[in-house]
C-alpha cells in the first residue's frame, strides 16, 4: 500500500511569502534567523575559499602564471559568478518560487504539478512527465556532487597541517577519515545543540578570512580591479581552450549556490537574502581578493595552499582548527539536505520508504535517516581514500551540481511562466541568459569527466534509474489494482448481511480514498471477502493523501466520512515533507478495541520481455527494502493485532492482481 497523491487540489494555505510556517519574520526574530542561515545555508559556499583559487592557479598540468593579468582575470570570473548566479539567480530570482515557504528543485516540481491538475491545462501531461524527468535527473545530481562536499572541505581544512608541519602529510587520510565518520556517528543524537553553536562559528569564520585577507588587499590594491568584466573576458579569451579547465575550477566558487534555495524553508527568504548581502558575500569576497594579493607577491607559496598562505604564521593553528570546525557545519549541512531531498522524494513517490527517525519532538525537520547516513558516509570514505588530496578531488566536483543548476534555470523558467504567467519573451532572455553560464560551466566540468567527474555522475545515473524505476512500478501496481474486480461501497453494504459477521473492528489502509457510495473497496478488503467469505461488524477506512505541499495544517489533517451501515471512511492529509503519523488518529477515532489490516505485495513477473524483467527485478528489490507502509505511517510493532494480506500481482506489459481465492 502506498500513499494516494493529490495534486493541486487542496485550498491554499496562508504563507507569508515563502517564510517558514507561513510567517513572516518580526525585526526581533530576524537576527536570529539570519544568525542560523549563517551556521547552515553557508557553510558549503562559505568554506569554497578553501580550496578555489588554489585549483584555478595550481590545477596539475595546467598552473597559471601568477601575472597581473591572470590574477585579475580569475578575480574576475569569481567576483561575477557569484553577483551572476547566486545574487541574481538564487536569491533574487528563484527564490521567488516558494512552495508554501520551501524551496528546493522539488519545490519547483511540485508548483508545476499543482498548477497542471488544478487548470487541467490540455496536453500538459507530456510536458509535465518531461520536466518531472528533468528534476529527477536535477536531484540526483545533488546526490552525486553532495557526496564529495565533505570530502572535499574535511580535506582542505586538515591540510593545512601540512603547511604548519610537513611531517604531519601522512596524517591527513586518517584524521580526515576519523572526522568523517566521527561526523556520521553522532547524527542519530540529533542537530539540535550543536546546531545553536553552527551560527556563532560561522560567524567567526566569516570575519577570519576577511580580516587576514586585508594585510594582503593594502599590499597591492591593484585587485580590486577585478570587478571590472572586461579583465575577466580578456583572460578567457587569452587562454583559449585552457579557459575551460579554469572555468571548471572557478564554478567550484559558487557550488553552493543551490543550497540557497534547498535550505529556504528553514529560514526564511529575508533572513537568507540579507545574511548573503551584508555578510557573506563581503567577507568571500575580501578573502578571495586577498589571496589574489598574495599571488602577486614573490614568495612562494607552500604546497600550493594559497588559503593558508594569506594567514600569519601565528594563527595557523588558530586557522586550521577554525577552519575544520567550518568544514564540519558544511558537512553537517550536507548530510541534513540529504535526509531532507530523501524524506521530499519519498512524499512526493520518486523513491521507496525508508525508515525515519525524528530527532526532536518539536521541531518536525529535524530528522535522521540511518539508511542513508551510512551509504553517504561510506560514499565519503571511498572517496577519501580513492583520491586522498582536495586538489585532486576538485577534478571531480563540479559536473553535477553544474548539471542541477541549468536544470533549475529550465524549471523556474517554466513556473514563472506557467504558473505565475510572467512574460514569456523577458523571461525567456533572462533564463537564457542564466542558462548559458550553468551550461558554460558544466562543459567546462565535462573535461574532469575521465579525471573523476565520471564519479558523481555514475552516483547521480544510479539514482535516476532508482527513481524512475520506483516510479513505473507504482503506475504498475495502480493499474493493476484498477483492473481488479471490486465491490463498490454500495455493494458491500448490501452484501455484508450474506456474509459471516465478526464481532470486531477493522482498519483497512487504503490507497485511494473512499469518499461515496459508487468508490471501490480498498484492495486488501476485497481480498479478505474473496478468501474468507466473511466481515468485521464495524469497518473503517483510512487514506493517507500527501498534497503537493510541505506542511499541512493540524486542524484541516484529519475527514471523517460516515457511510453508513457500521462503515466510515478518515482521510488524513499530509505534506510532502512530513512524516505520516497515523498512530494516535486512529486511536481517536476507534480506540484499541479494532484491528488494522494491511495488504503487503508478492510481485511476479515470468514470460516478459528482458527489458521489462530487468526492470521489474529493479522493483522488487528496492520493495523489499522498502519500509513497510503500516510502519512508515507510524504503525509499528505496538499494534500486535496487525493482519496482513498478501497480494500477488503480476507485473509488466498487462500489469494485474492474480487470484485472491484459497
Amino acid at each position: 500500500m502506498v500513499s494516494h497523491k493529490v495534486l493541486g487540489q487542496e485550498n491554499p494555505e496562508p504563507n507569508g511569502a515563502g517564510e517558514p510556517n507561513g510567517k513572516r519574520e518580526s525585526p526581533r526574530s530576524l537576527l536570529p534567523l539570519c544568525l542560523g542561515a549563517l551556521g547552515v545555508v553557508y557553510g558549503d559556499i562559505g568554506t569554497s575559499v578553501l580550496y578555489t583559487l588554489s585549483v584555478t592557479f595550481f590545477r596539475p598540468g595546467v598552473e597559471l602564471e601568477r601575472s597581473l593579468g591572470n590574477v585579475l582575470g580569475a578575480l574576475s570570473c569569481i567576483f561575477w559568478s557569484l553577483m551572476l548566479v547566486v545574487t541574481v539567480k538564487y536569491t533574487w530570482l528563484v527564490m521567488r518560487a516558494d512552495n508554501n515557504g520551501q524551496g528546493g528543485i522539488f519545490a519547483l516540481l511540485a508548483l508545476l504539478r499543482g498548477h497542471y491538475r488544478k487548470e487541467g491545462a490540455a496536453n500538459s501531461g507530456h510536458l509535465a512527465g518531461w520536466i518531472t524527468i528533468a528534476v529527477i535527473i536535477g536531484a540526483a545530481l545533488l546526490y552525486g556532487d553532495g557526496v564529495i562536499t565533505p570530502v572535499i572541505t574535511t580535506l582542505s581544512a586538515i591540510e593545512g597541517l601540512e603547511v604548519i608541519m610537513p611531517a604531519c602529510k601522512p596524517l591527513i587520510i586518517p584524521i580526515a577519515l576519523g572526522i568523517l565518520v566521527g561526523l556520521f556517528a553522532i547524527q542519530s543524537r540529533g542537530t539540535e545543540k550543536i546546531g545553536r553553536l553552527f551560527g556563532p562559528i560561522m560567524v567567526v569564520w566569516f570575519l577570519a578570512i576577511a580580516a587576514m585577507a586585508v594585510p594582503a588587499i593594502v599590499r597591492h590594491p591593484m585587485v580590486l580591479a577585478a570587478v571590472n568584466p572586461l579583465h575577466a573576458l580578456r583572460f578567457l579569451i587569452a587562454h583559449g581552450v585552457n579557459s575551460l579547465y579554469i572555468l571548471g575550477a572557478v564554478v567550484l566558487c559558487v557550488t553552493g549556490g543551490e543550497a540557497l534555495y534547498a535550505d529556504m524553508g528553514h529560514f526564511g527568504k529575508r533572513p537568507i537574502r540579507l545574511a548573503w548581502m551584508a555578510f557573506v558575500l563581503p567577507s568571500l569576497l575580501c578573502n578571495y581578493f586577498g589571496q589574489g594579493a598574495r599571488l602577486l607577491d614573490a614568495e612562494p607559496i607552500a604546497g600550493n595552499h594559497l588559503f593558508y598562505a594569506i594567514v600569519p604564521y601565528w594563527g595557523l593553528i588558530p586557522m586550521v582548527g577554525l577552519a575544520t570546525l567550518a568544514t564540519i557545519i558544511a558537512s553537517q549541512a550536507l548530510i541534513s539536505g540529504a535526509y531532507s531531498l530523501t524524506q521530499q522524494s519519498i512524499g512526493l513517490g520518486l523513491l521507496p520508504r525508508l525508515k525515519i527517525i525524528h530527532t526532536n519532538r518539536l521541531i518536525e525537520g529535524q530528522i535522521y535517516m540511518p539508511f542513508v547516513n551510512w551509504m553517504l558516509c561510506l560514499g565519503c570514505a571511498v572517496l577519501t581514500m580513492m583520491f586522498q588530496h582536495s586538489t585532486s578531488l576538485a577534478t571531480a566536483y563540479g559536473i553535477a551540481v553544474t548539471g542541477t543548476m541549468a536544470i533549475t534555470t529550465l524549471t523556474f523558467y517554466a513556473v514563472a511562466t506557467t504558473c505565475w504567467g510572467w512574460n514569456r519573451t523577458l523571461t525567456g532572455i533572462a533564463c537564457f541568459a542564466l542558462g548559458g553560464i550553468d551550461l558554460m560551466f558544466f562543459a567546462a566540468n565535462t573535461l574532469k569527466f575521465i579525471e573523476g567527474g565520471w564519479v558523481p555522475i555514475a552516483i547521480a545515473a544510479a539514482l535516476t534509474l532508482i527513481m524512475l524505476t520506483w516510479q513505473w512500478g507504482r503506475e504498475q501496481l495502480k493499474r493493476a489494482y484498477n483492473g481488479m474486480e471490486r465491490w463498490d461501497v454500495r455493494r458491500f453494504i448490501t452484501e455484508r448481511q450474506r456474509l459471516l459477521r465478526m464481532p470486531r473492528h477493522e482498519v483497512y489502509l487504503t490507497l485511494a480514498p473512499v469518499r461515496e457510495m459508487d468508490d471501490k473497496l480498498p484492495v486488501n478488503l476485497q481480498i479478505s471477502i474473496d478468501r474468507y467469505g466473511a466481515v468485521a461488524e464495524m469497518v473503517t477506512f483510512v487514506t493517507v493523501i500527501h498534497i503537493e505541499r510541505p506542511f499541512r495544517r493540524k486542524r484541516d489533517r484529519v475527514k471523517t466520512i460516515p457511510l453508513g451501515e457500521g462503515v466510515r471512511s478518515i482521510i488524513t492529509y499530509w505534506g510532502y515533507m512530513e512524516l505520516p503519523q497515523l498512530a494516535k488518529i486512529i486511536d481517536a477515532e476507534i480506540g484499541g478495541r479494532g484491528g488494522i489490516r494491511v495488504g503487503e505485495e508478492y510481485l511476479f513477473y515470468d514470460r516478459e520481455p528482458l527489458p521489462l524483467q530487468i526492470l521489474a527485478r529493479l522493483f522488487a528489490t528496492l520493495a523489499r527494502f522498502s519500509s513497510p507502509a503500516h510502519a512508515y505511517f507510524g504503525l509499528g510493532a505496538q499494534y500486535r493485532r496487525l493482519i496482513k494480506e498478501l497480494v500477488p500481482v503480476h507485473i509488466g506489459r498487462h500489469p494485474t492482481v492474480l487470484s485472491v481465492s484459497n
